[in-house]
């Protein structure tokens, strides 16, 4: 994983530790200098849940969509999918794999952060 993926609020882990944190000033500067010692969190269905998003609907391809705002994700079996809910999604889709990029995505078409529920 490189630093420059990174922003303050992202969520990754320590490769010592089971659970991840979120990135503050201190461990940004210790990612930018040992990246070797971070690892990216995979997404799953519980990440989108602890973040807000709702399961919407099965598509045809039996594949679960979920929505937070405008922000829509489709699961299917092995490949994450995030597009804008109003456009062509094949047109406008991105692949992500890791709850930091997700993060990214959505602060890069919402201005805001997007934050774990209590």
């Amino acid at each position: 994983m490189k630093a420059t993926e990174l922003r303050i609020g992202n969520w990754v882990k320590r490769n010592t530790q089971l659970d991840g944190f979120q990135i503050d000033k201190h461990s940004f500067w210790t990612c930018e200098t040992h990246p070797e010692l971070y690892n990216p969190i995979p997404l799953t269905e519980q990440w989108l849940k602890d973040f807000g998003f709702i399961f919407r609907f099965h598509n045809e391809d039996d594949n679960e969509v979920l929505q937070l705002e405008s922000i829509k994700i489709i699961f299917k079996r092995t490949v994450i999918y995030a597009g804008i809910w109003n456009f062509p999604f094949k047109k406008f889709k991105k692949k992500i794999k890791y709850v930091h990029q997700l993060q990214n995505l959505y602060f890069a078409l919402t201005d805001k952060e997007l934050k774990k529920k209590p």
